[in-house]
């Protein structure tokens, strides 16, 4: 908890430039730099003497890949994409039906589709914009996959046919890896067309779901949608 509120505080002023450029105006100014420089000094030394040990669960974890992708939506400007890159790879980890994650857990990713939303809008890296774009429609889908009915997830062989698995198709939609989810909107189109039961009756929500995937960038899954 300490490094994490470091890490904020270290952040924080870098992401300030024009108080940075001010730093040395006075005496009090001297001495905000000179704060701001230990504090860059101590948490480098605590990263490269506990490293990876730092973040004991989960929620530190997910709180310190929120504090870098909020600091690049409210700062477009500032570089280090590779960090955000890793980020965004651990986050989608989390987005996979074998990580548990606990409400506080799950709140706090949802919280992240403004920043990401933003990020894809202003980055001027392709890739940094491409992928928080994919990575806010998963966390979207998942939103709403979470208020499906449990009798359309979890329908075992009751929906299984030529077709596909209902609850197969239902759980790939929120899959992070974009070819599981572009084959589970083809299937879910399927579904549709022979009209099943159960999900023209939650025809709202799941449509929800192909509008949010209408904004992907891959032809595969926005031209399923």
């Amino acid at each position: 908890d300490f490094f994490l509120q470091l890490f904020r505080d270290v952040i924080s002023s870098v992401s300030e430039p024009e108080q940075a450029e001010n730093f040395l105006d006075g005496p009090a100014d001297l001495h905000q730099f000179q704060v701001s420089l230990r504090k860059g000094l101590l948490l480098d030394l605590l990263c490269q003497t506990f490293g990876q040990k730092l973040l004991k669960n989960t929620a530190q974890t997910i709180a310190l890949l929120k504090l870098i992708v909020v600091q690049k939506s409210d700062n477009p400007s500032l570089e280090k994409d590779e960090v955000l890159l890793i980020s965004f790879g651990i986050l989608s980890t989390y987005m996979r039906d074998e990580i548990t994650l606990s409400e506080s857990d799950e709140s706090e990713i949802k919280s992240l589709i403004g920043p990401l939303n933003k990020i894809s809008e202003t980055s001027g890296n392709r890739e940094v914009a491409k992928l928080s774009n994919d990575l806010k429609i998963c966390i979207a889908t998942k939103i709403n996959l979470d208020s499906l009915p449990n009798l359309l997830k979890n329908q075992g062989d009751a929906t299984a046919s030529t077709l596909g698995s209902l609850p197969d198709i239902i759980k790939d939609l929120g899959d992070p890896l974009i070819p599981s989810r572009a084959h589970a909107i083809i299937q879910l189109g399927k579904q549709f067309a022979a009209k099943n039961p159960l999900v023209m009756e939650n025809v709202e929500l799941l449509q929800k779901i192909l509008i949010e995937n209408l904004t992907h960038d891959d032809s595969y899954v926005f031209l399923a949608a």
